[in-house]
Formats: structure tokens, sequence, C-alpha cells
């Protein structure tokens, strides 16, 4: 009826441990085998999925890195050279953004808009030199980059509070 009849018999039990001790070795190496075959081959995979991401990653890290990094240099420009006359647009330029990208993205670094920026790092030089020099109002204002002193005036009492002239008796040395 096909189906094998399994005796029990001193001697069938004993063929049967020797054909599982035959064949155990073949399967063990032939397991070992496509063990180690598909082992390496998912450390291919993993090592290229891990290479694809790292690769992402620093692309991804530079994009968005690369405005803040304009952003500091352009911040870092204002810093050497407020005492010169600065357009907007040669800061623009320099930072090598469109218009309102760079607009966007300098509000987002300082929290003001570039000419307020300017206008506060002269203001910061100009208190500086309001309590530490004997210079009159209209030398500091043309001294920090200000072409008007009653401008430098007006701009100062917005961001201080008190006109020059009442900040260098409050807080002379």
């Amino acid at each position: 009826n096909g189906f094998r009849r399994i005796s029990n018999t001193p001697e069938s039990v004993k063929k049967t441990n020797q054909n599982i001790r035959y064949r155990k070795p073949r399967m063990r190496r032939k397991s070992h085998t496509e063990f180690s075959t598909a082992f390496f081959r998912l450390m291919g995979y993993f090592m290229v999925l891990i290479s694809n991401l790292s690769r992402l990653y620093t692309e991804n890290l530079n994009k968005i890195n690369e405005p803040s990094f304009k952003i500091g240099k352009v911040l870092s420009y204002i810093k050497s050279n407020f005492r010169q006359p600065i357009k907007l647009d040669k800061l623009i330029e320099n930072s090598g953004m469109s218009r309102s990208t760079f607009m966007r993205k300098f509000n987002q670094a300082t929290g003001i808009s570039p000419v307020n920026y300017l206008i506060q790092t002269r203001i910061n030089e100009a208190c500086s030199l309001l309590r530490q020099s004997e210079m009159n109002i209209s030398e500091i204002a043309f001294k920090v980059g200000f072409n008007d002193s009653n401008y430098f005036s007006r701009q100062f009492y917005k961001s201080v509070k008190l006109s020059p002239s009442q900040f260098r008796k409050k807080n002379t040395v």
C-alpha cells in the first residue's frame, strides 16, 4: 500500500543511525556553504546600503548647511566693513543666493533684516565710542558709517531709547 514498515529491531536502528551519520556531514557542509554565500551576499547588500545612506546624508547635510555658511560669510563681511557704505545688492551678490532666499535665510539666522543688522552693528560700535572717546557725535556718526548725523541720531534713539548725548552722559567711564 506504499507505506514502509519501520522496524524497531536493533539491526534496523543501527542501520538508520549509520544513514543519519553518513548524511549529516554532507548536510552540514552544504548548509554551511549556503550560509556563507548568503551571509556574504547580505553583507554586500548591507555595505551598499550603508554607503548610499552615508552619501545621501552628506549631500543633504551640505545642502542644509550651505545657506547658513553663506549667511555667515555675509555677517563676517558686514562686521569687517560696516564703516564703509554697504549696499543690500552687494550683500545678495556676495551670498550667491536669490534675493528672496537671502532675505529669508538672513532673517532666520539673525531675527532682523540685513539693513537693520547693519544699522545695529553701527549703533553698537557707536555706543563703544560714546563711552570711551571724546569725539563729538557727528564724528562718531561718520566714523561708524552713517553719512548723516541726524539720521544717526534718529536710528540711535530708535535702538537705544536714548539720544547719543544722553547715552554718553549716562555711560561715561
